[in-house]
């Protein structure tokens, strides 16, 4: 069996963006790929304050033993398929998962000024569910964001998706949650076969 990882950055459990990583997760396990839940919510992340730690080397957060975060982001870095998903609240991230999008400030600063020819490790795809059914840029700050934040793990984001009008699960219609399905199926399809062994989950 293949396996995956599935990183749930809404501080509610069974909220609108945990019930379509779910059906993301059916289509997909449809072609023998399963993906594991990593919730935040479950998690200490303590915030980044900044301190310069990680600006010496061997570029290693201080709060590295006092936390969640550095497992964590260890498991993201390793994964062979990663969907963040995630809600938008104030057309941003939740406060938990920008706390660990902050936290990988020492890898940044690893990688920073070294080039590389390798290929971004594994396939990162990102779901954000919103409630406010308009906005040209209700998506566009916390793709960015995130697109840095999978940089930092020598990872790229190569799919986003934006779903708007989801106040609750209740909202979720049948043919959103078969497209839902249907993108699982064939980015499971998609992986290419370097990426397919078995990786450990953060549980």
């Amino acid at each position: 069996m293949r396996h995956g990882l599935v990183l749930l950055g809404s501080p509610r459990p069974g909220g609108s963006s945990d019930s379509l990583a779910r059906q993301f997760m059916e289509g997909a396990a449809e072609h023998g790929l399963r993906l594991e839940t990593l919730p935040l919510r479950e998690y200490r992340i303590r915030p980044c304050t900044h301190c310069g730690g990680c600006r010496r080397p061997p570029h290693r957060c201080v709060l590295a033993a006092e936390d969640d975060a550095e497992h964590i982001l260890c498991a993201l870095e390793q994964t062979p398929l990663l969907l963040l998903a995630a809600p938008i609240y104030f057309y941003a991230l939740p406060g938990q998962l920008k706390c660990l999008v902050d936290r990988a400030q020492s890898r940044w600063l690893t990688r920073q000024g070294k080039r590389s020819d390798a290929e971004p490790t594994g396939l990162s795809l990102s779901l954000l569910v919103a409630g406010r059914p308009r906005g040209e840029q209700l998506f566009a700050g916390s793709e960015l964001c995130l697109s840095y934040f999978l940089r930092a793990l020598g990872r790229s984001l190569a799919e986003q998706r934006g779903v708007r009008g989801i106040e609750g699960p209740e909202d979720i219609t049948p043919d959103l949650c078969e497209a839902m399905r249907d993108w699982g199926r064939r980015q499971a399809e998609l992986l290419p076969p370097s990426h397919l062994a078995d990786t450990p989950g953060a549980s």
